[in-house]
């Protein structure tokens, strides 16, 4: 009786997390403690941005059906479908907002200035981070 030996692949073994796994989790994570912290902290958020109370709040109910899009993307396993890749978009446009935020509103605090910027850094990360792993896979 002869037994072979099975040689398997660990880059794409499938019960590791790869790349796309990770970011779409870490994505999904941000988004709805964003959403949940600028929905239900809209005021003393709003304080400390030195903006209106009713755009922090519409910025986080806005951002609640966006934490629902990522769970579904990563709960499916969904990382190269058009939901997945309509992120990579989002997350471009929300750098771009908030760099206009920051070059445009001069109400914005100096705190808030820099909350904004460090933000939209991390989202240009992700976003970034995203298309790497598409490439790769």
């Amino acid at each position: 009786m002869t037994t072979s030996a099975t040689i398997t692949n660990s880059a794409h073994d499938t019960t590791e997390p790869n790349t796309l796994s990770r970011i779409f989790t870490f994505d999904r994570f941000t988004v709805s403690v964003s959403a949940l912290a600028l929905t239900v902290g809209a005021i003393p958020i709003a304080s400390l941005l030195d903006w209106p109370t009713w755009i922090v709040l519409a910025v986080g109910v806005g951002l609640i059906p966006y934490a629902w899009m990522l769970h579904t993307v990563v709960r499916n396993k969904a990382f190269a479908t058009a939901p997945a890749r309509l992120s990579a978009v989002a997350d471009a446009l929300w750098v771009l907002a908030s760099v206009a935020v920051i070059v445009l509103v001069d109400r914005t605090s100096t705190i808030g200035t820099w909350l904004v910027a460090a933000q939209a850094l991390m989202v240009a990360d992700i976003g970034l981070i995203k298309v790497v792993g598409w490439r790769r896979s």
